[in-house]
């Protein structure tokens, strides 16, 4: 038993690795600025899918220790990411005791995941925009007025963008993540 935890642990912490050199691959989210989709939880999530959780958190460990020494916005930016991956995380975890989720299970592992990341994350966006950093708010609220014209007040604005954002980075790392824990399974991973 403990052999098999040292290879989870050691498979975590490659995954780890791979997920800041997947995560230097950044696409900015134009309508707030401080939001950048990025490869970075396709490891963690493929390894929980695959059925080793100590992977998964490990991944995710090292994603976010990485992040804290090289980052951005740090550390603000690195435990932000760390708690979008690890609510994501979560949701995908009841799906993941049975094989990599595909079909009907993948749809409400998706659903279940994105769900308990976009809660997670508008409360925490809420928290920076108006107790850490309220000026952050009117710079990402300008930013989003210049392409939406919306009649709604800078927060709902801002929030509101941030879950569609969440919805789409959680449809970026669990979708090709299904598909590469498929792959660590037929390999004989985890």
């Amino acid at each position: 038993m403990r052999s098999r935890r040292r290879l989870a642990v050691a498979e975590g912490a490659a995954l780890g690795a791979l997920s800041y050199a997947l995560g230097m691959i950044q696409v900015p989210f134009p309508l707030v600025p401080f939001l950048i989709f990025d490869l970075g939880e396709i490891p963690a999530a493929a390894a929980l899918m695959a059925g080793s959780p100590t992977a998964s958190i490990v991944a995710a460990l090292v994603y976010f220790g990485v992040l804290n020494f090289i980052g951005q916005f740090v550390p603000i930016g690195p435990i932000y990411r760390l708690a979008a991956l690890l609510s994501m995380l979560a949701g995908l975890y009841p799906f993941s005791r049975g094989g990599p989720p595909s079909g009907s299970r993948l749809a409400a592992a998706f659903a279940l995941s994105t769900a308990i990341r976009v809660a997670v994350m508008t409360v925490l966006n809420y928290l920076l925009l108006t107790a850490l950093f309220p000026g952050l708010l009117g710079v990402a609220a300008s930013a989003a007025y210049r392409y939406l014209h919306v009649d709604v007040s800078p927060l709902e604005l801002v929030l509101g963008l941030t879950a569609a954002f969440n919805v789409a980075q959680s449809a970026i790392s669990v979708l090709p993540a299904s598909v590469a824990a498929r792959a660590l399974r037929a390999a004989g991973l985890p």
